[in-house]
């Protein structure tokens, strides 16, 4: 649930990929949910202790989204995920425009390391669909001032993903200027050879 104080759009993506029903997801399931199926939040989880250790826990080297990793290696190998939408935990955040930015370039660069991971996954269109369905709500609510916002939002993540997806045709030093993560491994500021 998000904080009290969330804004409508943070509550919005929340309710969105919290909802209110209770399901279980198994590795057939990928191919009708698509990339839905792989999402799990660590914030408020748990994993049995052996079915987390068979399947090599979280992964090292990616940028973020290392939940959504452990998810498809738990489905893959057999195990189910069980969303329990009575366990309500509040988190939500205040995303400044350049928290946004870097949190949407982290995401396109996860997506374009990791892709073998959600090959045959369907992920065209899942923007869209949230962005549009954040329209429908707004209109809903008569909150028609937050619709350009969330339009110039949209876009900007959108441009900003895509910018992430390719990282790796940036030269160096635009990549040491945009990232914000200065780990080591496979992320968007390769440690110097």
């Amino acid at each position: 649930m998000p904080y009290p104080d969330a804004a409508l759009l943070e509550g919005f993506a929340l309710h969105t990929n919290y909802p209110p029903e209770s399901h279980i997801r198994r590795g057939d399931d990928v191919e009708e949910m698509g990339i839905i199926a792989f999402f799990f939040s660590d914030v408020a989880s748990t994993v049995q202790r052996d079915a987390f250790e068979n399947v090599g826990g979280f992964p090292d080297g990616v940028i973020v989204n290392g939940d959504m990793i452990l998810c498809a290696r738990l489905l893959e190998h057999a195990y189910s995920v069980v969303y329990q939408a009575n366990a309500v935990v509040y988190h939500s955040h205040k995303y400044s425009l350049m928290d946004q930015f870097w949190r949407y370039l982290d995401i396109g660069v996860f997506f374009s390391q990791t892709g073998q991971t959600f090959t045959g996954t369907k992920t065209e269109g899942r923007g869209l669909e949230f962005a549009l369905g954040q329209i429908r709500f707004l209109h809903r609510r008569r909150s028609w001032l937050w619709i350009p916002r969330s339009l110039l939002e949209s876009a900007f993540q959108y441009l900003v993903f895509q910018t992430g997806q390719r990282a790796d045709c940036l030269p160096l030093g635009v990549k040491r200027c945009l990232s914000r993560q200065k780990t080591t491994g496979p992320n968007l500021h390769p440690p110097d050879k």
